[in-house]
């Protein structure tokens, strides 16, 4: 049978045609791993990512055979989100033949059929309402596409969106009948049953003292609470609320402590207090049933706590954390009936009968002894079984559980060892574990050895350097985004038996081989031409101080043998990942610096820099000295006029905005980490300060 697979750890696949040995592959796909995959009957393999649409290939001859560009989503700014997966949903049809791709833009909906065998897109429906990437889509059972959707009516009104994709007939169902502000974020495999957070109530059980505890004063400390969230069940198509069930109650300990409110007690062992809090809040929601937990504010609510400042932090931040999420859906159970919830590693079942059982741990593995808050012992697989019931893998082996509804539901069902029906993990590796991490090495030395450029070198002469550069160059094209390994990418050269890497080679040629500065272009232009920006790709041989940047021994070469190469080198700059290497702005922007001979060009260079993406390469006050930008600067203008200058260029790039005094971030840490300014520059900073009395805050 064919099929294909990801190997773990890995962006390569494991694809096997008509019982041959797999063949190991990465899909041709640019900067971005593929999202999706998949294998027609035909032995025909398909990838897709966002940035580059679909890629084909012909598993028999192991060749790329076609491409597909398709449409790309739009982001709130305006931008294409080419790598942003929560943009795209991709289905596939129940045949394998068609994949239905639905494009979330900031204002609209699209949903594109692809035909897989003839490669192409057959029908396409625009501007439909707009969806929410938080959940994917799913096939109903008779084909039609459900989206997840939502409407702003003084605030957010979820829905769902249901697409015909053969004639492209829609319908839209609002979730009405509920004050709950959230987003439909899980649907039941058949598209049937809906779920989503019911923000609108904060369940609290409160368990009485015993009576003898009660007689000797002491029933409000030995009372007990529980708290749970809710979550709401839907039936579509229309929309109509079945349920809400407030499943995984939880102790004040295990309540979300975003913002520290109990921080110090823990430290000192005391009782956590901020069950206090949780319940002024249930308190409050039953007593507004229209109120949600989104709309609690400082300004809406004062009366709510003591300390408005320090509650109104934490309380949001716990709010949000302890709502019901998506990431917490362990699974629907086969049928649709029911699904599995998990949180601090306890599970628990729900019907969408609206019954719900404990949360369950086991007697086998306990509690997990390290967590500040109160967990159950780690699991690290779970699989759905019929009838309401799970299997959890642990590291030791596997246990079943049974998820059937139970009272007290506030309290842990603990599952006996002798219940729980334990298979011990294989001492040895599984066959398919074998060859799973067999797949696994040798992907990972293909990839290696595709990350390595490899040039052989006549000799050390000048003009065997500047062969040898256009041999690299020729070698370098669009498939260069996808050979960095473990984020490196380099060259190699061979010279009479021995290996020499870029920083020894370039370091001679910038030593010896001044007529090599035409080829070094060259080189810089074809990693200019192809790279897409932000790679996060760089070369560190030796473990530098400085790790380098993608040729960033070639970019410093040419810089070194080329004085007028700074327009090039800018080029370069865009492609250079500034959040992680600062190679460039230590090694190649002092020379390009020194080879602007005329002052007023050098300062404009250095105003693009500072300008610029900066990232965590330097910071502005050390490009500021480095640059000599107070030096030049006074040369060319007073202190009133370069203020006036900075502020025009900062308004016009994309310098951010700040509440400071100063008005942008880079004025502001300038102003803050300029060490003995001079006369001259403290000028400019009172300039910059009064010229930026008139911005408004963002």
């Amino acid at each position: 049978m064919n099929s294909i697979r990801k190997i773990a750890n890995s962006e390569y696949f494991a694809i096997l045609v008509d019982g041959r040995d797999d063949w190991i592959m990465r899909p041709s796909l640019g900067r971005w791993p593929a999202l999706r995959a998949g294998i027609l009957p035909n032995g025909a393999a398909w990838f897709f990512n966002p940035d580059a649409g679909f890629a084909f290939y012909d598993t028999a001859q192991q060749q790329l055979v076609d491409r597909l560009q398709t449409p790309v989503a739009v982001k709130s700014d305006g931008k294409e989100a080419r790598n942003d997966y929560l943009s795209y949903g991709v289905l596939e049809s129940t045949d394998g033949r068609l994949v239905y791709l639905v494009l979330y833009h900031d204002a609209q909906t699209d949903l594109h059929v692809v035909d897989l065998e003839t490669r192409k897109i057959v029908r396409s429906v625009l501007e439909l309402p707009k969806g929410i990437p938080l959940c994917p889509p799913v096939l109903d059972r008779d084909g039609r596409v459900l989206v997840s959707t939502y409407r702003h009516d003084n605030g957010i009104v979820a829905g769902l969106l249901r697409i015909d994709p053969q004639t492209g007939h829609h319908e839209l169902s609002m979730c009405d009948g509920s004050s709950a502000r959230t987003f439909l974020i899980r649907s039941s495999p058949c598209g049937r049953y809906w779920l989503r957070a019911d923000n609108t109530r904060l369940p609290v059980i409160t368990e009485e003292a015993p009576l003898f505890s009660r007689l000797l004063g002491r029933g409000a400390a030995a009372r007990k609470d529980y708290f749970s969230f809710a979550v709401e069940i839907w039936e579509a198509f229309p929309l109509r609320r079945l349920h809400s069930v407030a499943p995984m109650w939880m102790t004040p300990a295990q309540l979300p402590d975003e913002g520290h409110i109990d921080y110090e007690r823990q430290k000192q062992g005391l009782l956590a207090q901020r069950g206090q809090v949780y319940r002024k809040v249930a308190e409050l929601l039953d007593r507004e049933t229209t109120l949600s937990m989104s709309q609690i504010s400082e300004k809406s609510h004062p009366e709510l706590w003591p300390d408005p400042n320090g509650f109104y932090t934490n309380i949001n931040s716990n709010l949000r954390e302890f709502e019901f999420a998506e990431r917490e859906v362990i699974g629907w159970q086969r049928d649709s009936q029911a699904f599995w919830l998990k949180r601090l590693n306890f599970v628990a079942c729900v019907g969408v009968d609206g019954t719900v059982s404990p949360k369950i741990m086991l007697e086998r593995f306990g509690m997990d002894r390290g967590g500040w808050r109160p967990a159950a012992r780690g699991w690290y697989e779970a699989k759905v079984l019929p009838d309401r019931r799970l299997d959890l893998r642990f590291a030791e082996g596997t246990v079943t559980v049974s998820g059937a509804p139970g009272d007290p539901v506030h309290e842990v069902r603990i599952v006996p060892a002798t219940d729980d029906h334990f298979r011990p993990s294989p001492s040895q590796p599984t066959p398919q574990q074998d060859k799973d991490a067999a797949l696994a090495k040798k992907a990972e030395a293909i990839a290696k050895r595709y990350s390595t450029y490899t040039v052989d070198l006549a000799s050390m002469s000048e003009a065997d350097c500047a062969a040898a550069i256009d041999t690299l160059t020729a070698q370098i094209g669009p498939d260069i985004n996808e050979r960095p390994f473990d984020n490196h990418l380099q060259a190699v050269f061979r010279h009479d038996g021995k290996r020499l890497n870029e920083k020894k080679f370039f370091t001679h040629v910038a030593a010896n081989c001044p007529g090599a500065a035409p080829a070094l272009r060259r080189l810089i232009d074809a990693v200019c031409a192809h790279v897409g920006p932000h790679t996060q790709a760089w070369y560190d041989p030796y473990a530098d101080d400085i790790p380098t940047a993608l040729f960033g021994y070639a970019a410093w070469c040419l810089a070194k043998l080329d004085t007028s190469s700074n327009e090039v080198l800018l080029r370069y700059y865009r492609l250079v990942d500034t959040d992680h290497e600062n190679f460039y702005f230590a090694k190649i922007v002092p020379l390009m610096l020194h080879n602007t001979a005329d002052a007023s060009q050098r300062l404009q260079l250095a105003e693009g820099l500072y300008f610029g993406d900066l990232g965590n390469a330097i910071d502005h006050v050390a490009l500021w000295r480095m640059a000599k930008m107070a030096e030049t600067a006074a040369s060319l203008m007073t202190p009133k006029q370069y203020a006036a200058h900075l502020m025009q260029l900062a308004a016009a790039t994309s310098a951010a905005r700040s509440r400071a005094e100063y008005g942008y971030y880079c004025f502001d840490n300038l102003a803050r980490f300029l060490k003995e300014p001079s006369p001259w520059e403290t000028e400019l900073l009172q300039e910059l300060r009064a010229a930026a009395e008139g911005l408004m805050p963002q």
